[in-house]
């Protein structure tokens, strides 16, 4: 950068990264976030777990400490992650033997740390992400929403499942998007595909940026802002790479990669294996079978048939598919606009959270990155905050019952608490599954972004740090109906 240049955005933001520095505040609610997961993990609830998940993944742990990659997928039995979260818990697995040799227990214990260090690198990414759009209090207020949102620590404290880290993988990648940082972005997100297949779902939009970037922008765009074609192939190189080496740690080639990730995807070929969608309802009438504790919702084979050739499975795809469209066309509008980074927020949790809605075979988890890619939005928009809280109130009570339920077998199992009676009934489970559906409504009407207006009512605390917010080079302001403006670059 010449000397003359202004610091970007980007530098602006983590420049002041010292102990005297402004990020005293941050570290505050960082460690208090990471505390609290800790103290639900380890004293107030130190036997919670969702004790199959938990179990398995300590399993795979030992089994790697001991072993290594190599043929890991040969004599572990079941194993359906791909490798970039068997590299995690190998990593569990080492630090456990080397603290107390076979000691199952502690393994367990270890296998929900990762996860909760990833609640804390989420937050860390969302203060980045929103330092760039708007003000230091508004960073931190989304930050500490995350840490507290009852889903995150639901997820990885108590229930000591992996989201997190994948989820993680696709905050940088949106980040990365962002920042212009092309190979970032791949990285990340090839990351967060190795992590859970099912992360995939953003690779369109992170391919719709590169290309409208590197690809189309014309040559004296590139000359200035060195973003022609060559970065575009660097970013394919490093994305390509990524999905390449770490399972070859596990002896598998790329054709084995994907014909893994095919036989995951259909290994569960159900309606809704266990998430509280319009899918959820759909068994419940279709199968005319009554909910049991065992099996919450009917399985319901979404490859059947159910009007003419018309499966669950491509109904579901089809409606998925709509709404992606609808998301990605708003990111087209406003790629190289001011609208830019705000927008690729707004995509990529629209994306996320039509997902899990829409979509046939979902689990209760696997509407987790919503609540970390939203947080720019949350802090900007009213309506956005609304969307937020109703899907937080619909995917905690989903993700809390069939926790809940997960002790059914246990010999001390005395019954489902109030709260878990009441969501494993078809009514229950109707209204949270309406309530979802009602969230995703919400997330669809907010998620356009307009373009700067005449009218500028009202704005986010200024911010002459990132000059964005209330700064010379334009302000992102909200109306008194929660709506975003976001205007045209100042002179």
């Amino acid at each position: 950068m010449p000397a003359h240049a202004p610091p970007s955005n980007y530098t602006c933001a983590v420049r002041h990264l010292s102990p005297s520095g402004r990020w005293t505040w941050l570290f505050g609610v960082l460690a208090v976030g990471l505390g609290f997961r800790l103290l639900l993990a380890y004293v107030l609830l130190p036997d919670s777990g969702y004790w199959q998940d938990v179990a398995l993944f300590a399993s795979w742990a030992q089994s790697l400490a001991y072993y290594g990659p190599g043929r890991f997928y040969e004599t572990a039995g079941f194993a359906d992650y791909p490798a970039g979260f068997l590299i995690v818990v190998w990593l569990v697995g080492v630090i456990s033997n080397a603290i107390s040799a076979d000691d199952v227990f502690l393994t367990r214990a270890l296998i929900k740390a990762p996860a909760m260090l990833a609640d804390v690198g989420i937050a860390f990414v969302a203060y980045l992400a929103i330092r760039r759009i708007a003000s230091r209090r508004a960073a931190l207020i989304a930050a500490a929403i995350y840490l507290i949102n009852p889903v995150t620590w639901l997820d990885s404290a108590l229930w000591g499942q992996n989201d997190a880290l994948g989820t993680l993988a696709l905050s940088l990648a949106v980040l990365g998007l962002a920042a212009r940082q092309p190979e970032l972005a791949a990285l990340s997100g090839a990351a967060a595909l190795l992590i859970k297949p099912q992360f995939a779902i953003l690779a369109p939009l992170i391919i719709v940026v590169l290309v409208h970037r590197h690809a189309l922008q014309d040559s004296s765009v590139w000359r200035r802002a060195k973003d022609g074609p060559l970065r575009l192939l660097t970013s394919a190189a490093v994305g390509l790479l990524a999905l390449w080496l770490p399972p070859a740690l596990f002896g598998q080639t790329p054709v084995d990669l994907v014909s893994h990730m095919q036989q995951q995807a259909n290994l569960y070929p159900y309606a809704s294996m266990s998430a509280f969608n319009p899918w959820t309802i759909f068994s419940l009438l279709y199968s005319g079978r009554a909910p049991e504790l065992t099996e919450l919702i009917p399985w319901v084979d979404d490859r059947d048939a159910v009007f003419a050739f018309v499966t669950p499975f491509v109904v579901g795809l089809a409606l998925f598919a709509g709404a992606c469209a609808i998301a990605l066309w708003r990111l087209w509008r406003s790629l190289g606009t001011r609208d830019e980074r705000i927008q690729l927020w707004a995509c990529s949790s629209t994306i996320v959270f039509a997902f899990f809605v829409l979509a046939t075979r979902m689990h209760e988890r696997y509407a987790f990155p919503f609540f970390a890619l939203a947080l720019p939005l949350v802090v900007l928009s009213k309506r956005w905050l609304l969307a937020y809280a109703v899907a937080t109130v619909g995917c905690w009570a989903n993700i809390y019952a069939i926790y809940a339920l997960s002790w059914v077998d246990g010999w001390a199992y005395t019954g489902p608490d109030l709260l878990t009676g009441a969501l494993a009934t078809p009514l229950g489970m109707a209204v949270d599954s309406a309530v979802n559906t009602v969230a995703l409504l919400l997330v669809l009407w907010v998620g356009g972004i307009r373009r700067a207006g005449e009218t500028t009512i009202g704005r986010i605390e200024s911010n002459s740090d990132v000059g964005v917010v209330g700064s010379k080079r334009g302000s992102v302001l909200q109306q008194p109906d929660g709506g975003l403006v976001v205007p045209h670059p100042q002179p």
